[in-house]
């Protein structure tokens, strides 16, 4: 990466450490290589896990939503819906 950026290898290691700190970058340093190893998939499980995170938020509200309408009660006291209708 210091060729690629054209930036000095304490530079890079500075940055790249940073990031890996601030959960900005899923990796790992090998300092006797100095290479940096990707953890991709503990990157897609992170993106996964606050996906699920944001559904725990906002489902309950869907739920209460709907509720009354799979009941066959609209929102509305005065309007019936399509599944509360008399046959």
């Amino acid at each position: 990466m210091s060729k690629l950026f054209e930036l000095e290898k304490t530079t890079v290691h500075a940055i790249v450490s940073k990031m890996i700190i601030n959960e900005e970058l899923m990796a790992s340093l090998d300092e006797p290589t100095q290479c940096m190893v990707s953890s991709v998939e503990t990157e897609k499980y992170s993106i996964l896990h606050l996906l699920l995170g944001r559904c725990d938020d906002v489902l309950p509200g869907i739920v209460r939503l709907f509720h009354p309408i799979s009941q066959g009660r609209s929102l509305n006291k005065a309007e019936p819906t399509a599944l509360g209708r008399e046959g």
